[in-house]
């Protein structure tokens, strides 16, 4: 598969980069998730069904619900559009 570069490091996917940023216990890395599902709306989203779609990881119940929360904040956050 084609690496894609995010922020000048090549990485299989942002959706794996994210899930594997969610799944570590550590504030850095939350601040890491939350920078990086700020740049792409939609991928909080996306990287939940990623993760849902594999089996078995460590962390993955954590990284679910960090994800989750992610995917619900940037929808609030989106700006009401009225006609």
């Amino acid at each position: 598969p084609a690496l894609t570069r995010i922020g000048g490091v090549l990485v299989t996917s942002a959706e794996r980069t994210l899930a594997d940023l969610s799944r570590i216990s550590d504030e850095d890395y939350a601040v890491a998730a939350w920078m990086m599902a700020d740049a792409d709306p939609g991928l909080a989203a996306r990287t939940v069904s990623w993760l849902e779609a594999h089996g078995a990881l460590p962390h993955k119940r954590s990284a679910l619900v960090l994800l989750r929360a992610l995917a619900v904040r940037k929808v609030a956050g989106q700006d009401d559009v009225t006609r």
